[in-house]
């Protein structure tokens, strides 16, 4: 019988829809998160607060084989307050969570870090693959950075091996981010300065993200160390996302040009870099030597996932 798989952040957006895709795969899940959740479920949950000693996650570590490490601050404020909570969710909750799995006999630990540690190391056509060095352009990406560097020196040596995932930005249904706020623009019907914003763009649909979990689980324990990039099957641009949501959500997708270099200074002036960037930047990823890897392709293709995202986004809604 195998083991349980410990998830982290398994109140989170990821870790939740981890926790289901594997369910469904037949495996046994223990949801750990900071905090319970506030409604009572039948699922197994371990609540482990802010205690980075905390005994009962190093009590739940003992009776699993594999951990999948998705908690963490995705946001992360210019504050020097909010940078240093960053790290303690992001590095210090890391090193701790690798100790104690050492300590507990896990042999793998899958650990969501994200596609903005080689941002930088982009091509002049917006590339990256594996053989990029890194290069955070965020806060946010130095601290996921730090957190994979602390990963890797504290398994060396050890029966611990990790799979490092680097998704670029995650969309589904009901996300956060720059895909939710697209859908409440186009609901809304705003007209949207978007339509110069066809550089293409890699993202990954949650399904997908949740599918390559899933194929790196398959290869536990892993022979060695592995950071991959992963990301859907085909690159988009936010021009033709925002198109397809409209499409599905029975708009008008309400677009108009206007130059980057008067978009530009707006987004700076507003404190929105990093969002322009997301928008209109191309940055495209090579996913091949994870597919090798694992032997996985991103099952659902962009069109199908935008139509299955709005698709439950409206359920919910009238569900409300």
């Amino acid at each position: 019988m195998k083991q349980p798989i410990l998830i982290t952040g398994a109140t989170g957006y990821v870790g939740q829809r981890c926790a289901h895709y594997l369910r469904e795969l037949g495996y046994e899940v223990l949801l750990g998160s900071r905090m319970a959740p506030s409604s009572l479920t039948t699922e197994r949950w371990i609540s482990y607060g802010d205690d980075l000693d905390s005994q009962i996650l190093r009590s739940a570590l003992k009776e699993c084989g594999v951990v999948i490490h998705c908690a963490g601050q995705n946001q992360v404020g210019r504050g020097l307050h909010t940078r240093s909570a960053a790290r303690k969710a992001n590095v210090d909750f890391t090193r701790a969570l690798a100790q104690h799995a050492i300590e507990a006999g896990v042999l793998h630990v899958v650990f969501i870090s994200s596609a903005l540690v080689v941002a930088g190391s982009r091509t002049v056509i917006g590339h990256v693959d594996d053989s990029a060095s890194p290069a955070p352009l965020t806060d946010y990406a130095v601290s996921k950075l730090e957190a994979e560097r602390v990963l890797a020196e504290i398994c060396s040596g050890t029966n611990l091996k990790f799979t490092i995932l680097r998704p670029p930005m995650v969309y589904g249904p009901a996300a956060r981010g720059n895909f939710g706020r697209l859908v409440r623009l186009v609901q809304s019907g705003i007209p949207m300065p978007l339509a110069g914003a066809t550089a293409p763009k890699s993202f990954i649909f949650i399904e997908n993200l949740a599918s390559a979990v899933a194929a790196a689980v398959a290869k536990a324990p892993p022979e060695t160390n592995n950071t991959f990039l992963i990301s859907d099957a085909q690159p988009t641009t936010t021009a033709d996302m925002v198109q397809e949501i409209a499409l599905q959500a029975g708009r008008t997708a309400r677009l108009f040009p206007m130059p980057k270099f008067a978009l530009q200074p707006a987004f700076a002036l507003l404190g929105m870099r990093d969002e322009w960037d997301k928008l209109f930047e191309p940055f495209t990823i090579d996913a091949a030597a994870f597919s090798s890897w694992a032997d996985w392709t991103a099952p659902v293709s962009s069109h199908d996932a935008v139509r299955l995202s709005m698709a439950e986004t409206f359920q919910a809604s009238v569900a409300e």
